[in-house]
């Protein structure tokens, strides 16, 4: 009979893996206020036994929120968050990592942050005023 892999130790670069299976990122749009909360946490810790979990899109600072309740990693408050969640999961930092996600053009009004710069695909700048919409 054949031997399958999936459920098998790997290690990929400095990553050991327990098995073979990778979450990839999904968008859930569940961080109120843009803060990684107990719900997320719920969420990535029964999920906790793939190899490697990749979170959902996270931005690296204010001026790459493109939607709604996306969870940042640029403040105090954020980062206490995301270090809830890494706890509830089963290895802690060993399986999870987070995928940054970064606007890359103009964000809708509603989005934006009033007076941040946020920058195209190709680094330009374009200002964002939310009082003209």
């Amino acid at each position: 009979m054949k031997e399958f892999k999936l459920f098998t130790p790997e290690k990929v670069g400095s990553v050991e893996m327990e098995n073979r299976v990778v979450m990839s990122p999904m968008t859930r749009c569940r961080a109120i206020g843009n803060v990684p909360n107990e719900l997320m946490a719920e969420y990535y810790k029964q999920r906790s036994g793939a190899g490697l979990i990749i979170t959902e899109g996270t931005s690296p600072s204010p001026n790459g929120l493109g939607y709604a309740r996306i969870p940042g990693i640029y403040s105090k408050q954020q980062v206490e968050g995301w270090e809830k969640i890494t706890c509830s999961t089963r290895r802690w930092w060993e399986n999870i990592c987070s995928a940054y996600a970064y606007r890359k053009d103009k964000p809708s009004p509603q989005h934006a942050r009033r007076g941040a710069d946020t920058y195209t695909f190709g680094c330009k700048s374009c200002r964002t005023d939310v009082d003209r919409f």
